[in-house]
């Protein structure tokens, strides 16, 4: 398609849609074709001849796209509001290639994909109904795959900016997870072969978007790729500063679809222990995930403390589970502190918010040092004492206890001294 038809062709709205010749006729199988995958002897032509992105506009003879404002109008609602999902392009240099007419000329499907997803976010109706006249979310990918085929390879980029080998990056990763989305649920398996799958992790977007068709290789440095999950979570660190939400993803796909591949595997039995090993190594992969993803905004003292209050909640409830299989299992010295602390917790919370709920799950943990102090001494009768004088502290005291956090939790020794002189009067020394 010519630059001149894509800028003066006339669009309007009220008139049906004049699709472009995808040359998918080619796809449609015929009465001699075989319902398989090709074989030597299928003769059937799976792609057709034109594959070569010099041959694209030779697809587009008849389209006709929207006027340049409505253009420019639905690429800005895609970077603004879509560009998240599919974060694969440089904006200033992509808004100058549209404004020359470079774009509509060298990749009118990529340009027709991202037009009829913007189009479900404009306000104008007519030009949101036309949304599902021509494309679906499926042809933009299309589009993005067209434009970068071929770059699974590192050879394949030469004599491209470092600008444009970052988006081929992206939009190979982008590829990735879309292929993992779609295997998981349905248990297909997976086109992109993690084996064979060699691209750098991409850069953070703000460095993407701050570089220039100038930017040397130099100036921004990615992050190699290895099918290590010990290894790409050592380097998440790297993507806190600036943040790098490509690299958590990279990590949180690779392991969806090593799921996928446990789930949906013929091979593995779910009740043999190899199945069962698999599955708390992935577990262990996403906790590690989850605790260095970077905080995406600051917490106030009393969300965080509400958290850890679910925690100590948490502890008491499993003190319950294991109460009804034998209580011989809770009167472990190893415990005991950790179940200090749960209570001391949600002493805390009870004073300062009037919780009245956790009452019981105090109770309960109460009995369980008793308990202890049948069986063991000066450690319990320890806690025991503190955890006492803890539920008598008047709100301020624990106001700023919880203000301080842990560091207050261990840093008070202010109950110590009467704990020491409560142990003395049982005729027991407190080191």
């Amino acid at each position: 398609m010519s630059q001149s038809v894509a800028l003066s062709a006339t669009w309007d709205p009220t008139l049906p849609l004049q699709l472009p010749n995808f040359g998918l006729d080619a796809l449609q199988p015929t009465s001699n074709s075989q319902d398989a995958y090709p074989t030597p002897t299928s003769n059937v032509d799976v792609v057709p001849s034109a594959t070569r992105e010099d041959d694209e506009p030779a697809m587009f003879p008849e389209a006709c796209l929207p006027s340049d404002a409505v253009i420019i109008e639905l690429v800005e609602i895609y970077f603004n509001q879509i560009y998240f999902v599919l974060p694969c392009f440089h904006r200033d240099t992509f808004i100058k290639e549209l404004q020359s007419g470079h774009l509509q000329a060298k990749s009118p499907l990529l340009l027709y994909s991202m037009l009829a997803v913007a189009a479900s976010y404009h306000s104008d109706p007519s030009i949101k109904a036309r949304r599902t006249e021509c494309y679906a979310f499926r042809g933009l990918k299309d589009g993005v795959g067209n434009e970068r085929r071929g770059y699974y390879n590192r050879t394949e980029w030469e004599g491209r900016t470092a600008m444009e080998e970052e988006e081929c990056r992206r939009a190979l990763w982008i590829l990735f997870f879309m292929d993992r989305n779609q295997s998981w649920p349905t248990g297909w398996p997976i086109a992109i072969d993690e084996r064979k799958f060699k691209v750098d992790i991409p850069i953070a977007d703000s460095v993407l978007q701050a570089m220039s068709p100038e930017t040397t290789q130099g100036n921004a440095v990615n992050v190699p790729f290895t099918m290590s999950v010990d290894r790409l979570l050592s380097t998440a660190s790297r993507a806190q500063t600036p943040l790098n939400m490509f690299h958590y993803l990279i990590i949180a796909y690779v392991l969806l679809g090593r799921s996928a591949d446990l789930v949906h595997s013929i091979h593995d039995n779910p009740s043999s222990p190899g199945f069962a090993e698999q599955c708390e190594e992935l577990d262990t992969y996403v906790l590690k995930l989850r605790l260095t993803v970077a905080s995406s905004s600051p917490q106030g003292v009393k969300d965080l403390f509400s958290k850890t209050v679910m925690v100590a909640k948490t502890t008491s409830k499993t003190i319950k589970d294991a109460s009804r299989t034998s209580i011989d299992l809770l009167l472990n010295v190893h415990i005991a502190s950790s179940l200090y602390i749960a209570c001391y917790l949600l002493v805390i919370q009870h004073r300062l918010e009037e919780d009245d709920s956790l009452k019981n799950d105090i109770n309960l943990l109460e009995l369980v040092f008793e308990r202890m102090n049948e069986v063991f001494s000066v450690k319990e009768q320890k806690l025991a004492i503190a955890l006492k004088r803890d539920k008598e502290r008047n709100r301020e005291d624990l106001f700023r206890l919880r203000e301080r956090g842990y560091r207050g939790l261990l840093a008070d020794c202010s109950k110590w001294g009467i704990v020491k002189d409560e142990v003395a009067k049982l005729g027991m020394t407190m080191s």
